[in-house]
C-alpha cells in the first residue's frame, strides 16, 4: 500500500516538474505533443492558452486548490479546452489546451471562468484571471505564460477588479513596458495637468468627464447619460475642458495623445484612488 501511495506521489512529482518546464520553454512542439499523447489522451490540439489564477493575501490550501481543480476541469471542458492546474499559495496557472475554434476562445474562456466562480462562489475582486496570448504552438506556451503574468501585473497597477485579457490591454501595454517613467509622467502632464489640478482643487469629475466623452467618440448624448448628468450640466464641463485643454481636443492626434497620457494617468495611481 505504502508503495502504490509512494508511486503515485513520485508521478505526481514528476508531471508537476514537466509542467513546469514546458511553462519555461523548454520543449520542442513534437516532444509536447508525444507527452500529451502518451499521458493524457489528448485529442489534436488547435492552440495552448496559460491563465493566471491569482487570490488576495490568503494563502491557498491544498484542499482549495483539488476542489478548484475538479470543478475547472469540468467548466473548461464544457468549453472545448483540456485544463492543466499548476499552483503555489498565492496563484494557479490554468494551461488550457484549445481542441475549439480560434474565433470564439475569449468567449469561450470567459464562459468557464463565470462557470468556476459561481459554482465555488469565489469573492471578487479577491480572485482574478489574468488571460494570456492564445498561441497555435504547445511549444510557445511560455508566450502565453508571459504575457499572463503582465495582464495580471497590468490589472493589479491599476486596481482594475476585472479579469483580464492580454490582448485587450492595448495601450496600457505600451506603458507597462515604458522603461524611462520620468518622460512618461512629463508626457502625461503635458496634456493632462490642468484637469488633473482642477479635479485636485474643487474636487471635480473633469477628468471622468473626459474619460467617457472620448470613450462615446463625442457623443453628448451618450456621454450624459453614461454619467447621470442633465445636458447643460455636460455643456458647462465641456466648455471647461476646451479652456484647459485647447478647443481642438479632439482632433485626432491630439486626442490620440489625450486618450494615451489618461491610460497612463491612471496606469500610475495608486489602487485605492482609482
Amino acid at each position: 500500500m505504502h508503495t502504490v501511495i509512494h508511486e503515485a506521489k513520485q508521478q505526481h512529482l514528476q508531471e508537476e516538474r514537466w509542467i513546469r518546464d514546458w511553462l519555461e520553454g523548454k520543449f520542442g512542439e513534437e516532444d509536447v505533443r508525444r507527452h500529451l499523447l502518451t499521458h493524457h489522451a489528448s485529442e489534436k490540439a488547435n492552440g495552448v492558452v496559460a491563465c493566471i489564477l491569482a487570490f488576495g493575501h490568503e494563502p491557498l490550501r491544498d484542499s482549495t486548490f483539488a476542489r478548484l481543480s475538479i470543478v475547472s476541469r469540468t467548466a473548461f471542458s464544457g468549453q472545448r479546452f483540456s485544463l492543466f492546474p499548476i499552483g503555489d499559495d498565492k496563484r494557479i496557472v490554468y494551461i488550457l489546451i484549445d481542441h475549439g475554434l480560434e474565433e470564439n476562445w475569449k468567449q469561450r474562456i470567459q464562459k468557464g471562468i463565470q462557470s468556476v466562480k459561481q459554482s465555488l462562489r469565489l469573492p471578487a475582486p479577491s480572485v482574478q484571471f489574468g488571460i494570456g496570448k492564445r498561441v497555435a504552438q504547445l511549444s510557445r506556451l511560455h508566450k502565453s505564460f508571459q504575457t499572463a503574468q503582465e495582464a495580471l501585473n497590468i490589472q493589479q497597477k491599476t486596481g482594475e477588479g476585472e479579469d483580464v485579457f492580454y490582448d485587450d490591454l492595448h495601450i496600457l501595454r505600451i506603458i507597462s513596458g515604458f522603461q524611462d517613467t520620468d518622460r512618461l509622467y512629463e508626457f502625461m502632464m503635458d496634456y493632462l495637468r490642468p484637469v488633473i489640478e482642477y479635479d485636485q482643487k474643487h474636487g471635480g469629475e473633469m477628468m471622468k468627464t473626459l474619460k467617457v466623452f472620448l470613450a462615446c467618440n463625442g457623443s453628448k448624448q451618450e456621454t450624459a447619460a453614461k454619467l447621470y448628468i442633465v445636458r447643460q450640466t455636460l455643456y458647462n464641463r465641456l466648455e471647461k475642458l476646451e479652456e484647459m485643454l485647447g478647443s481642438d481636443f479632439m482632433l485626432p492626434e491630439k486626442r490620440l495623445a489625450i486618450e494615451f497620457a489618461i491610460a497612463a494617468y491612471e496606469y500610475d495611481r495608486p489602487p485605492a484612488d482609482s
